[in-house]
């Protein structure tokens, strides 16, 4: 929920003895249970793709490729622990050294064959209702993509999924250099759009992506998927009610 203020303040850079009001407003946010002053407008949203936009099939590390149990998140922190994934998704390593590289680190249970094609198919589409998400932000805002993504996944998500029309700027870590949540990527990103970090909303489905995003700057929000994500749009004003009434109706 925003709140608007529209009010006369005193200039603080004009001697105290004088009369200096300007017409200002002033843009509130409620956060949990709190209102926050907003000091700067926010003019694009930065988006993570898997979790946030597009669904996955499955966590990156499947349980049947590897011995004994592991749980999602294990699989994601194994995943974003990995030495050869960040090479890999920084354009540091081919797609050939990176398959043979990630099976002998992980130890998995399957051949490079197979781990390449099911990887590769890991982007499955877009979750219902991403393309009218976009698609209302596009003109009102500034709208781009951060996602750690490589070779073999960005091709997909460009061409067979047709994502690009969507954003004004895409921000893939191997194109770019920087993986999330380093926090010279998010600069890179706002550096690129022109604007103030705290010009910018970013929301992704990971917590640390969202701490490197908000120790840089950024205005950031955690959202699985796309009703916790419209949930958060509204919150900062980005989308109406209205268009979160429809959303859900039409689900």
């Amino acid at each position: 929920m925003v709140l608007y203020w529209f009010g006369f303040e005193q200039d603080p850079n004009r001697p105290a003895h004088t009369v200096a009001f300007e017409f200002r407003l002033r843009v509130f946010f409620r956060k949990s249970s709190e209102w926050v002053y907003m000091t700067k407008e926010i003019k694009a949203v930065l988006f993570d793709l898997g979790g946030v936009l597009i669904e996955l099939d499955g966590p990156p590390i499947r349980s049947d490729w590897v011995e004994g149990s592991l749980s999602y998140e294990q699989s994601w922190q194994r995943w974003g622990a990995s030495a050869v994934v960040n090479a890999f998704e920084t354009g540091n390593l081919s797609a050939q050294a990176f398959i043979k590289g990630v099976i002998e680190e992980q130890g998995l249970n399957i051949s490079a064959t197979e781990f390449r094609r099911l990887f590769s198919q890991w982007p499955k589409g877009l979750l219902a209702g991403a393309a009218s998400i976009l698609n209302t932000l596009r003109g009102a805002y500034t709208v781009a993509f951060y996602s750690n993504t490589n070779e073999l996944h960005l091709p997909r998500i460009m061409n067979e999924l047709n994502l690009g029309q969507y954003f004004d700027f895409n921000f893939a870590s191997y194109e770019i250099g920087f993986f999330k949540p380093d926090i010279m990527g998010f600069e890179y990103c706002v550096n690129t759009m022109g604007l103030e970090p705290n010009q910018v909303l970013f929301v992704d489905d990971n917590s640390c992506n969202v701490t490197g995003a908000r120790e840089a700057g950024l205005v950031a929000e955690q959202a699985y998927g796309t009703e916790e994500l419209v949930k958060i749009l509204v919150e900062y004003g980005c989308l109406s009610p209205n268009f979160e009434e429809r959303f859900n109706s039409e689900r």
